[in-house]
């Protein structure tokens, strides 16, 4: 595992591992990646899925946290997601899903108190 990287798995509606995701001992975290609202063609709404959804979506709950004080600094943002992240698979860090799904909530308020 790679302290400044931040291996994003998908989760399903259902809040579970998505079959079409990678997996591996070097997943991070998980956030959702199906069902996802994004733009398409003439810039209609649709319903995608995939982790290059979930990814951004992390990207975001790191941005808020900066935004609300968080030091910059990229191994305590990545632990911070990990301690508030909801537990969706096998009980722990699991290679599936890692420390879990990103509660983007918890990430921001959490860090307000600690």
């Amino acid at each position: 595992e790679v302290p400044h990287l931040i291996a994003v798995a998908a989760t399903t509606k259902q809040d579970r591992w998505a079959t079409f995701s990678t997996y591996g001992a070097w997943c991070s975290l998980a956030a959702p990646g199906e069902t996802v609202v994004t733009t398409g063609i003439n810039n209609q709404y649709i319903y995608a899925r995939g982790t290059s959804f979930a990814t951004p979506l992390v990207a975001a709950t790191v941005a808020l946290m900066l935004g609300a004080g968080a030091p910059r600094d990229p191994a305590l943002l990545k632990r911070r997601l990990a301690a508030t992240a909801a537990d969706v698979e096998a009980p722990g860090v699991d290679p599936r899903t890692g420390a879990g799904r990103i509660d983007a909530g918890r990430a921001v308020v959490d860090q307000l108190v600690l």
